[in-house]
C-alpha cells in the first residue's frame, strides 16, 4: 500500500512509529512517503537560515522525519546506528569553538562506525565497508565546513543548538541552497529510503493574520500565539526580500499524493505546520484530482496556535477550503480534551465522509496523558479507518496468488503474516475461505512458527480452487502429523458439467494427446481437479505462440484457452469462474448475510466475475488490493 503522510511535527512522528509497529518486518513492503513544509524559523533552525542569508528553508522537520525513519529501520548492531547520537545531539559552546566541536563529533562518529563494522566483517569486506564509511564521513565534514565557511557562522550564539541542522544547512549550501538536495544526500548517508519530500523547495518565511487583522511575521510567534480572543484565520508567505508570494506544490510531492492509496493528514500544529502545505498553490487542485482515501487525525488537545478552537472549528476551517467535502475520514481520540472529542452532526453529515472514534490513550488517564497520541494505538486506528467499510461481514473470501501470498516468493514477510492471520481468523470462528484460479496443489498454508504462536487450527479451511469451482477442505495440522500427508481433501465440484469427460475429445487423455502432437511436451501439462488443465512453465516471450497453438488444436472441443499468472496457459470450460463459489458462500450466510471478497484482479483476470456480482448484489463487497502487503494491513485491522 502506498501511504502519503502530510506531516505536522511530532504528530507525524507518532504516526510513523505506530504504523511501523503494525507492519514490523513488513515495513519494506509498505511504501510510505512523508510530505513536509520547512518554514520553521525558531531556535537553531532559524539561526542556520540566518547564517545562509535566508536562502535556505528550515531543516528541522526534514531532519526529524529522516532520523525517525532511520531509527525505525536501522538495526542497533548496524554500523550506521552510531549516527543516531550524532544526529540527535544538541550542544552549547562558545561561538569560536563551534566548528571544532562539530568536527570532533564527526571524528567520534567515524571511529564508532568503524568499530561496529570491524566487529562483523573482516578482510576485503571490511576494506570495502570502511571505504563507504570514509565517503559518508567526508560528506558530513564537507557539510560542516561549508556552513562554517560563511563568516557569520562564527559569531552567532550556539546555545542548545542542534548539530544536525548545521549538517543539513551545509549540504543545502553546497547544492544551490536546496534543502531537498540535502535530504536526498542524507538519505544516502543514512541508507534509508528517500521518502521525506518538500511541498516546495523555495526558501520562504511564514506569517499569519489574526481575526482582528494583526500580522504575525515570525513562525515561532505563530506556534506560541495562544490568544483565544484574537485567533489566527489565515497564513501568508514572504521571500527573502520581504515580498509576499506563495509556495507552489512541487511535481514530486504532487505525484506522491496522486499515486498514493491513502493520504493521512497527521495531527500537529495546524497554522504553523500543516496549513502552510495545504495553502501551496496547486494543492487544492491536486486534492480534487485525487481518487484515494483521505484521513485526518485530530489533535488530542487544542494547540497554542489555535487555543479554545474545537475539533469542529478546525474541520470547518480546513476541509471546505483545501479538500473536497464528503471525502475526508476523521479520526478522533474520544479520551482527549473535551473540545477535541467530536464534531457537530451537521459537520459530520455535510463536510466529512465519516467520523471514527477511538480510545488512543491506551488506558492512561487524561491527566497522565495530555498531549501526545500513543503510537501503536494511533497506527491501529488509522488502519481500521482505512478499511472501515470492510471489517464487518458474515464471510471473508480471499484470492490466493498476489493477494494472500506473493508469486515467486515476492512479499515474503507479508505472505507469512497473511498465513498466520488467516489461521487466527479461522480459530476465532469466522467464516473464511480461499477462492483461487490456481490448482489446489499450489496452496500452502503450512504455518510458520515465526509468525504463528496460536492454538492448533482444528477447523479445516475451505478452499475453492481449480478456477474456483472445486471445493476442498484444507487441514493445516495434517503435515504436523505426517510430512508426506496431503493437507487437502476434495469435497465436490460446484459445476459438474464443467468436468472433463471420461472419453471423447474433451477427455484428459485426448487433450494431452492433441497438445503432444502439436509439439507441447506432456511434462508441461497438468490436470487440475479434472476441470482445468494447465501448460507451464512457459517463458513469457513464447506464451502467445503456445497459447495460439493450443487454441488452434483444441478449437473443436469448445474449451477456452487463456494465459494466466506469469508463466501459465489454462485450458478449461468457458463457464468456469469464481462465481459459483461466491454464490455458494452467499447461500451459507443467508439472505441478510454479507461477504467481503479480497482480490487484486477485479478489473481483469479471474476476480472480474466477483466484481460483476458485487455490482448487482449489495451483499458482496470487493476489497481491491495491490499486493500481499495491502492484504496484511487489512488482516492486521481485522484481527486486532
Amino acid at each position: 500500500m502506498k501511504i502519503a503522510i502530510l506531516a505536522g511535527g511530532t504528530g507525524s512522528i507518532a504516526l510513523q512509529n505506530g504504523l511501523h509497529q503494525l507492519v514490523k518486518e513488513r515495513a519494506a513492503e509498505t511504501e510510505v512517503k512523508v510530505i513536509v513544509n520547512a518554514y520553521d524559523n525558531g531556535l537553531s533552525t532559524g539561526a542556520v537560515r540566518k547564517v545562509l542569508g535566508g536562502n535556505i528553508l528550515g531543516p528541522s522537520d526534514v531532519r526529524k522525519n529522516q532520523t525517525t525513519r532511520f531509527k525505525l529501520v536501522t538495526d542497533q548492531e548496524d554500523y550506521r546506528s552510531a549516527l543516531s547520537a550524532f544526529l540527535d545531539e544538541r550542544f552549547t559552546v562558545a561561538s569560536t569553538e563551534a566548528r571544532q566541536h562539530c568536527q570532533d563529533r564527526v571524528k567520534r562518529v567515524h571511529s564508532a562506525m568503524l568499530f561496529k563494522a570491524a566487529k562483523d566483517v573482516h578482510g576485503t569486506e571490511f576494506e570495502h565497508l570502511s571505504a563507504e564509511i570514509e565517503a559518508d564521513v567526508k560528506i558530513l565534514e564537507g557539510a560542516i565546513n561549508a556552513y562554517f565557511d560563511v563568516p557569520i557562522a562564527g559569531k552567532i550564539d550556539y546555545s542548545d543548538f542542534a548539530l544536525a541542522n548545521i549538517v543539513y544547512a551545509g549540504l543545502a549550501a553546497q547544492n544551490g541552497n536546496s534543502l531537498r538536495a540535502a535530504a536526498r544526500i542524507m538519505a544516502g548517508v543514512l541508507n534509508i529510503e528517500d521518502n521525506v519530500l518538500l511541498n516546495d523547495d523555495t526558501s520562504l518565511f511564514l506569517g499569519a493574520i489574526t481575526k482582528s487583522g494583526v500580522r504575525i511575521t515570525d513562525e515561532g510567534d505563530i506556534v506560541s500565539w495562544n490568544n483565544p480572543t484574537d485567533p489566527i484565520v489565515d497564513v501568508f508567505f514572504t521571500n527573502v526580500k520581504g515580498d509576499e508570494t506563495l509556495p507552489v506544490l512541487c511535481d514530486e510531492a504532487k505525484r506522491a499524493m496522486l499515486d498514493s492509496d491513502v493520504i493521512i493528514l497527521s495531527s500537529g500544529t495546524q497554522w504553523s505546520s500543516l496549513i502552510p502545505t495545504y495553502a501551496s498553490t496547486g494543492f487544492r487542485e491536486t486534492m480534487a484530482q485525487y481518487k484515494g482515501k483521505i484521513l485526518m487525525v485530530m489533535n488530542r488537545v487544542p494547540d497554542k496556535d489555535a487555543p479554545n478552537q474545537s475539533a469542529d472549528d478546525i474541520v470547518n476551517q480546513i476541509i471546505p477550503k483545501y479538500f473536497p467535502e464528503g471525502r475526508v475520514d476523521l479520526i478522533i481520540d474520544e479520551t482527549g480534551h473535551e473540545l477535541m472529542r467530536g464534531v457537530k452532526t451537521e459537520t459530520a453529515r455535510n463536510v466529512l465522509k465519516s467520523v471514527n472514534l477511538f480510545d488512543l490513550s491506551d488506558g492512561l488517564s487524561y491527566s497522565a496523558f495530555t498531549t501526545k497520541h500513543e503510537p501503536y494505538q494511533l497506527g491501529r486506528a488509522v488502519v481500521k479507518t482505512i478499511f472501515r467499510d470492510f471489517l464487518q461481514a458474515d464471510a471473508f473470501m480471499f484470492d490466493y496468488d498476489d493477494t494472500l501470498v506473493g508469486r515467486g516468493n515476492s512479499f515474503p514477510s507479508a505472505s507469512g503474516f497473511n498465513r498466520h492471520a488467516l489461521l487466527t481468523l479461522v480459530n476465532s470462528g469466522k467464516n473464511v475461505s480461499i477462492c483461487t484460479g490456481n490448482s489446489i496443489k499450489a496452496i500452502n498454508l503450512d504455518r510458520s512458527e515465526r509468525h504463528y504462536f496460536g492454538a492448533p487450527v482444528r477447523k479445516p479451511i475451505t478452499v475453492y480452487a481449480d478456477g474456483g469451482v472445486n471445493k476442498y477442505e484444507y487441514n493445516v495440522e495434517a503435515r504436523k502429523q505426517d510430512e508426506e500427508a496431503r493437507p487437502f481433501t476434495f469435497v465436490e465440484c460446484l459445476v459438474p458439467e464443467s468436468q472433463f469427460t471420461a472419453t471423447g475429445s474433451r477427455s484428459v487423455s485426448a487433450i494431452t494427446q492433441a497438445l503432444r502432437l502439436a509439439g507441447i511436451p506432456t511434462a508441461k501439462v497438468e490436470n487440475r481437479g479434472n476441470v482445468m488443465m494447465s501448460i507451464k512453465p512457459i517463458d513469457p516471450e513464447y506464451r502467445d505462440i503456445v497459447r495460439n497453438l493450443a487454441a488452434h488444436v483444441l478449437k473443436p472441443t469448445g474449451l477456452r484457452v487463456k494465459a494466466a499468472g506469469r508463466t501459465t496457459i489454462e485450458i478449461a470450460d468457458a463457464n468456469i469462474s469464481k462465481e459459483p463459489a461466491v454464490l455458494r458462500v452467499l447461500e451459507e450466510v443467508g439472505a441478510e448475510g454479507t461477504i467481503v471478497f479480497v482480490g487484486d484482479e477485479f478489473d481483469y483476470g479471474n476476480d472480474r466475475e466477483v466484481a460483476l456480482i458485487a455490482a448487482n448484489d449489495k451483499r458482496v463487497k470487493c476489497l481491491r488490493i495491490n499486493n500481499p502487503a495491502d492484504t496484511a494491513l487489512f488482516l492486521s485491522a481485522l484481527t486486532q
